[in-house]
């Protein structure tokens, strides 16, 4: 039997002992005492594996949010994710979302009609749980960030049930 349609999906990955690279998990965390509507799934990993093309098929719309190096900490970048064109089976230890996305649709025929990252700049990925002061002060407008597409964006993902995809 397949699964419903879920109609956002809430990747958040890193890891919750290095410092910055954390700070997904922070935002999820957030996220799941704001966003409380069933029509969203909020997930936290390590990193991403090929075991989450088939809950990725199953979105509607996904929003991936992981640390970034290189940019100022505290700095967060959204933009939209295109599935990747390349051959998803030819990735080697390292899978990215728009792989991912690839992995998704070459298994099981499908993607979400929208992909977007949510990036925060890291500035240390030292052995800690504890975020830097900048990251730590950017979960909550990372938070507000997503709220707010979430809010507008809704009604675009799903109409009477069937995805629509965001325009």
């Amino acid at each position: 039997m397949a699964q419903p349609m879920k109609r956002l999906l809430v990747l958040a990955y890193g890891n919750p002992l290095c410092g910055d690279d954390a700070v997904a998990w922070h935002i999820a965390q957030a996220l799941e005492d704001t966003l409380l509507d069933s029509a969203v799934e909020i997930d936290t990993f390590h990193q991403l594996t090929p075991e989450l093309a088939e809950q990725v098929s199953q979105a509607d719309a996904v929003i991936f949010l992981d640390a970034v190096v290189g940019d100022p900490p505290g700095i967060i970048e959204l933009e939209d994710v295109e599935t990747a064109t390349s051959d998803p089976t030819t990735w080697t230890h390292i899978l990215t979302p728009a792989t991912l996305l690839a992995l998704s649709r070459t298994l099981y025929g499908k993607a979400p009609a929208r992909s977007m990252l949510l990036t925060v700049g890291g500035g240390s990925f030292q052995f800690t749980d504890e975020l830097s002061a900048p990251v730590r002060r950017a979960v909550p407008k990372a938070v507000k960030k997503i709220v707010e597409l979430v809010q507008s964006q809704k009604h675009a993902w799903v109409v009477d049930g069937s995805a629509s995809g965001l325009q």
